[in-house]
């Protein structure tokens, strides 16, 4: 089974979030994010192959979140991954 996860380099260690922070960022277990991670509907790095800490693009993150119909809330710089969407 391929890895759907790309062994290389972060560029810019500021461009990119943990699976840790993305999941805070969307108020979801972390689990939730691996497993969007694993079945290769989030993208994501590993920072050192083969088991560096992996790291998603903020840039791949918002068209993530695009594409599952997200509502953000401004006030706290949240968001929530609305009914029908990527879960």
């Amino acid at each position: 089974m391929p890895s759907t996860v790309h062994d290389r380099p972060a560029p810019d260690a500021e461009a990119f979030l943990s699976v840790a922070e993305v999941a805070q960022l969307l108020r979801l277990s972390e689990k939730t994010v691996r497993r969007w991670i694993e079945s290769g509907r989030l993208p994501a790095i590993r920072t050192s192959p083969p088991r560096g800490r992996i790291r998603v693009a903020q840039e791949a993150l918002q068209e993530f979140l695009a594409e599952c119909r997200v509502v953000a809330h401004d006030e706290d710089e949240s968001a929530a991954v609305e009914q029908g969407g990527c879960r």
